[in-house]
């Protein structure tokens, strides 16, 4: 899977099964594919295939199948059971079983029309006597918007926004409602709208956005902004409209912040703020890093913190300094790795026991040599551990990082060579 995902990541340059676990009675604990071999049972490992004898097991936790689960619990639902569908839903819904949830709502409706948590669930909202759906309204609401009719809009969006449900609807419908009231100049409204929102937002940007916007607002409550006329003038100052397109540049001197290309001018002023911040930050890491580079980590992580929180308000304004911050992260990573390998070829392999006039180990032999495999394994998880960090952190900058990324190649392949090793090891007659 690594050498698939590094691939991956060099080609843009130029459904896992459950596991069971198996309790020895020496105290260790093996994951993996198990098959009954009358006398002995064969595990499927990570690293491997092994072969336990029933006598060393303890118990065996066979792993769950909620597809299984899914199937006897529908089984056992009565046609006409409205409330026991909805439940089902509810079931699948926490279990990661999007389909079946659905599938398991609208059978509920089927059943009865009426039935509120199940239409919830699906998206409707009761308006009068009506289910609607909070698609339609949105759809109805930006309508509206778009004709200038923004009362109208925000008195849909207000219901909409009192939903605050997991599907996004109140957060959306309270983004939407927000902007309305800037363009109404009804600043409070606006403010204590965007101060809603952000209880419900779970993406960091959005929280951002939601969060600055009000404190702009705020900040000038006659609804007045003062752009300066450098910016003004300045081609970099078209920014995102929280649509995905760009907001023109605004005329300089007082300007309404109901008007949208003023508001992206307090943005960017709001984000090179936080990019001077962060710049702080960062200059004292690179400082404290010769002499102590965990502590420099930290500060790293603090200062791409506010450089994150900027480029939500004007993308890619403090770029550079995320890519420098990651590349002084992925130096660490490979430091951490190379550890963990030096540590994994050092350790001595135990002369074990064995039975006398066998090739069979001793107890105490198989316990020895099962605490040598345990803590190559450890090692070796450890290492991948900060080898996937690595590559995870290296796909958010391909291209600034290519070289990065090339050479982690070398330690990929070491450690599928120590992979080689584990899989002999764990292999020796005893295990």
């Amino acid at each position: 899977m690594r050498r698939l995902l590094l691939a991956t990541i060099l080609a843009a340059l130029g459904g896992v099964a459950a596991a069971d676990t198996v309790h020895l009675r020496d105290g260790r604990k093996l994951e993996g594919e198990l098959t009954d071999l009358g006398g002995q049972y064969e595990l499927k490992m990570k690293f491997g295939t092994l072969k336990v004898n029933k006598a060393d097991v303890l118990r065996i936790e066979k792993a769950v199948n909620k597809g299984d689960l899914y199937k006897q619990k529908l089984d056992g639902l009565s046609a006409v059971d409205a409330q026991g569908h909805f439940e089902l839903g509810q079931w699948c819904r926490q279990n990661e079983l999007a389909d079946e949830a659905k599938a398991a709502f609208e059978k509920a409706v089927a059943i009865d029309a009426n039935h509120a948590g199940a239409r919830r669930e699906l998206g409707y909202l009761k308006v009068g006597e009506k289910w609607q759906t909070a698609g339609s309204m949105m759809r109805s609401a930006e309508a509206l918007s778009k004709l200038g009719k923004l009362e109208q809009s925000s008195e849909i969006l207000k219901q909409l926004a009192a939903v605050g449900d997991p599907k996004d609807v109140g957060k959306d419908a309270a983004l939407a409602l927000a902007r309305i009231y800037e363009k109404l100049g009804k600043w409070q409204d606006a403010a204590s709208t965007y101060k809603a929102a952000e209880q419900m937002l779970l993406a960091p940007k959005e929280k951002t956005l939601a969060r600055v916007r009000c404190e702009i607002i705020e900040s000038h409550p006659d609804g007045m902004y003062l752009v300066k006329e450098e910016a003004a003038a300045s081609t970099l100052l078209s920014l995102d409209d929280g649509k995905g397109g760009k907001a023109p540049q605004a005329k300089g001197g007082m300007q309404p912040l109901s008007d949208e290309k003023v508001m992206a001018a307090a943005l960017r002023d709001k984000a090179r703020a936080i990019v001077d911040q962060g710049r702080r930050v960062f200059e004292e890491a690179k400082k404290v890093d010769v002499v102590d580079s965990d502590k420099a980590l930290k500060l790293f992580d603090e200062a791409g913190v506010y450089f994150d929180q900027a480029n939500f308000l004007v993308p890619d304004i403090a770029r550079s300094y995320n890519v420098e911050i990651v590349r002084k992260k992925i130096g660490a990573q490979q430091k951490k790795a190379m550890n963990y390998l030096i540590q994994f070829t050092a350790v001595p392999e135990p002369s074990v026991q064995v039975l006398a006039g066998s090739r069979r180990m001793t107890a105490k032999g198989r316990k020895d040599w099962g605490e040598y495999i345990s803590k190559l394994e450890s090692l070796l998880k450890a290492a991948e551990k900060h080898q996937d960090q690595i590559l995870a952190l290296a796909q958010a900058y391909p291209d600034e990082l290519a070289d990065t990324i090339a050479q982690t190649k070398k330690l990929d392949d070491d450690i599928e060579k120590l992979k080689g090793i584990m899989k002999q090891q764990r292999s020796r007659e005893g295990l």
